[in-house]
């Protein structure tokens, strides 16, 4: 089936649409992210390649403790409680906004 760009007038595989899609989403989630808004002021100020290297070594860092915890608590927790807990924090920070917009 595919998609079409009217822009460009080029015809997508339905796997070239998803990934388009896919990484559109993921920029869009992610732009206004503090730490990336943080990482632009302070390149901007300092030296882009020290920023660069220290946002890499930063990122690497909290994604190894990231992988360790999750490998600890794996042991001793379930996936399917970890989902049945995610899923009701989700709700509770969703009605908690909704909340606060509401309230003022």
């Amino acid at each position: 089936m595919g998609c079409y760009c009217h822009t460009t007038h080029i015809a997508w595989t339905d796997r070239d649409c998803f990934l388009l899609l896919q990484r559109r989403l993921i920029f869009v989630a992610e732009w206004g992210d503090r730490s990336m808004l943080a990482t632009i002021a302070l390149g901007a100020a300092q030296s882009p390649v020290g920023v660069a290297l220290g946002a890499c070594v930063g990122h690497a860092i909290a994604t190894a403790i990231a992988v360790l915890g999750g490998a600890i608590a794996g042991k001793y927790v379930s996936e399917k409680d970890v989902s049945l807990v995610s899923g009701v924090l989700f709700l509770v920070f969703a009605a908690a906004t909704v909340l606060s917009m509401t309230m003022g």
